[in-house]
């Protein structure tokens, strides 16, 4: 192989940093976030170039070329044909053994500095064109949580890395004529944040583009509930420049997603007392609106933030990205005050993140 391992993994606090075209946006993001001192979970990244030797390795890309080639762009059920027998392909594959030492390794080194020998893990797709200026794919490829030990690291990397191939995504790529094998895949590990809070901010008012407001969303437990537009959560209007909140709105929070004691997320209905009271309190929401300037400030626009509180008031950033939607682009669907921000943000979008 040309590559060598050192230039597949990049732990997130690392000496270097690493571009969007190395290891995609997601993991990009993150590792920069660390690099600036932004509170994120420890974890790596593998590099887009580890998936092209997986690939080269494996022996896949001309089956994988030979299938592309019977893709309809145009034809949703054909793309969702072709997509799956992809998908198959990838996921069937051996890793290369190098590979997976280098990840074994790398897994190992995080459950160290965790104090687990198997730690619970998030492994999430961090494509080449995700979030990119040209083309936003957010939504379009595959998150796991819920992954303990490295077996299970494995079969879920190779995962992400076939989420490359649904047959959405496949359209969705063509329609912005990106070559669909041209695309690469990036893949985050990163320990799991057992949130008992967790939502979106943005750094904007998406509703008229205000920049002297940001908007928090938040519901109870992991952020599957409110990624997937599976709740109405609160929403709390803070005025940028004095903190204050003006204005709250209740949600009804029906389901809350958490770490059973196995591992595993599990999902329920939430308590009367949950539903009817707000899950942040004034100083909770004024400290993540802090956060949320700092991060404006970091990256010089507006941002929107995935976030999560573990215990009591431990907040962790998952994810941030510039917001697009006021920057003379298209918008996409037109917001409705009376729904979700995320779910305004995602209403074109397919789900992609899964528990185990």
């Amino acid at each position: 192989m040309s590559a060598t391992p050192s230039s597949w993994l990049v732990p997130f606090r690392g000496d270097l940093g690493s571009s969007a075209a190395e290891v995609g946006g997601k993991a990009a993001g993150l590792i920069d976030m660390a690099r600036q001192g932004l509170p994120v979970p420890d974890g790596f990244a593998l590099s887009v170039e580890a998936f092209r030797q997986f690939v080269q390795s494996a022996g896949v890309e001309p089956e994988l070329a030979s299938l592309i080639r019977g893709f309809a762009p145009d034809d949703l059920a054909s793309a969702e044909a072709v997509g799956a027998q992809m998908r198959a392909v990838v996921e069937r594959a051996a890793l290369p053994d190098d590979l997976e030492r280098a990840i074994a390794a790398a897994y190992g080194a995080l459950g160290e500095s965790v104090g687990d020998s198997e730690p619970l893990v998030a492994v999430r797709s961090s494509a080449t064109a995700e979030d990119s200026e040209a083309a936003s794919f957010a939504g379009e490829y595959e998150s796991f949580l819920g992954i303990r030990g490295i077996e299970q690291v494995f079969e879920y990397v190779r995962r992400c890395w076939a989420s490359l191939y649904t047959g959405r995504g496949l359209s969705y790529a063509a329609r912005n004529n990106l070559a669909p094998l041209d695309i690469a895949m990036g893949v985050v590990v990163e320990v799991l944040v057992p949130a008992t809070r967790s939502g979106v901010a943005f750094t904007l008012d998406p509703a008229r583009g205000d920049r002297m407001k940001i908007v928090i969303e938040a519901s109870v437990g992991l952020g599957l509930s409110v990624v997937g537009g599976e709740v109405t959560p609160d929403r709390f209007v803070v005025d940028k420049l004095s903190l204050e909140t003006v204005e709250r709105t209740r949600g009804s929070k029906a389901i809350e997603y958490e770490l059973g004691s196995d591992g595993t997320v599990q999902v329920h209905e939430t308590s009367s007392d949950q539903r009817e009271t707000y899950c942040l309190s004034d100083d909770e929401v004024r400290k993540l609106a802090e956060l949320a300037k700092r991060v404006e400030r970091t990256y010089r626009a507006p941002q929107d933030i995935e976030w999560a509180i573990a215990g009591d008031d431990d907040v962790l950033l998952l994810q941030c990205r510039p917001v697009t939607a006021w920057t003379g682009q298209a918008a996409g669907p037109a917001y409705d005050p009376n729904e979700s921000v995320l779910g305004w943000v995602t209403a074109s979008l397919m789900k992609g993140v899964s528990a185990r």
